[in-house]
């Protein structure tokens, strides 16, 4: 499979055994070199590693999404991995059983995206709609000022000084 069409493929792929992300992956393509730092036969001598680099804020959701994952509901997340370097790289990871012909199940396949960038123009916007709201705040807070104003002075221009 090392010369094959996974290697072309702008995200990790990877094949785990029957325990999932607890075994050394059968295959994991080249890309995951490139994302965390870690050759892929890193990764496949140490079974803890994906563990290991999962970002602490995350490990708990993802870990529970991957323990509720089933048939029905497959792996499907977004979470934060340190990479050798230190970088985050935020991925979207997508896993689904391959069972045989009997539904016993042989092997989980999966792939992993990198959206840091996507994940950065999302907090880009986020940024921006709050700076936003908080501006429309502001003018609706200089308006109701406007209009007290305009009330005092339009009352005092109706009242004819004593």
């Amino acid at each position: 499979m090392r010369d094959g069409w996974a290697e072309q493929i702008p995200a990790v792929v990877y094949i785990e055994g029957e325990g999932g992300s607890g075994d050394s992956p059968v295959y994991i393509s080249p890309k995951y070199q490139e994302l965390f730092g870690y050759t892929p036969e890193e990764r496949q001598a140490r079974p803890n590693l994906w563990l290991e680099l999962l970002h602490p804020e995350d490990r708990d959701r993802v870990l529970l999404a991957e323990e509720q994952a089933s048939d029905e509901h497959p792996f499907s997340e977004d979470y934060r991995m340190v990479a050798r370097d230190g970088r985050l790289v935020w991925v979207h990871d997508e896993t689904v059983p391959v069972r045989d012909e009997s539904g016993e199940l042989l092997f989980y396949q999966g792939v992993m995206y990198d959206v840091t960038e996507q994940k950065r123009a999302e907090r880009e916007l986020a940024q921006a709609l709050d700076m936003e709201r908080k501006a429309v705040e502001r003018l609706r807070e200089a308006d109701d000022m406007k209009n007290t104003f305009l009330t005092a002075v339009s009352h005092d221009l109706r009242t004819p000084l004593s």
